[in-house]
């Protein structure tokens, strides 16, 4: 299937659009006759109305940053809060809540951390938490 962006569009996602980036796109999908007719089979093309990228639509949909430390797994909560002090001050400053969940054996606990430790969730933010802590240990809620 063909996509037809328009130039506005284009121009205004144009930071989105780029290799290995997952997109969702909206719009309408039409029968393409030229095509169609040039492969003797049903092409489709669909007027594109709206791009998002999947992340984004994910992260949207979340509140809160939670950072895993599973004791069970040698984690400790001492390594968290050194790891948190050494982030720049300038990285935290958003609207969502970060929390310390915390899990030993069969139990668990969740630490909501004070208003200083607040930040947007994004790609970007993301990637650089996860480099800090690992991928496993941060989660979307």
């Amino acid at each position: 299937m063909d996509g037809i962006i328009l130039s506005d569009l284009y121009g205004e996602k144009y930071g989105i659009i780029k290799e290995d980036t997952i997109l969702r796109f909206f719009g309408s999908i039409e029968v393409d006759d030229y095509r169609s007719r040039e492969t003797n089979s049903a092409m489709y093309r669909m007027r594109v109305k709206n791009i998002n990228a999947v992340e984004s639509a994910l992260v949207d949909s979340k509140k809160d940053l939670l950072i895993i430390c599973n004791s069970s797994n040698g984690d400790s909560l001492q390594e968290i809060k050194s790891k948190l002090n050494k982030i720049d001050s300038d990285f935290w400053g958003g609207e969502s809540k970060v929390k310390l969940k915390i899990l030993k054996d069969d139990t668990e606990a969740l630490i909501s951390l004070n208003e200083n430790f607040r930040i947007d969730l994004n790609s970007e933010n993301l990637d650089n938490l996860r480099s800090i802590f690992g991928d496993k240990n941060i989660k979307l809620s």
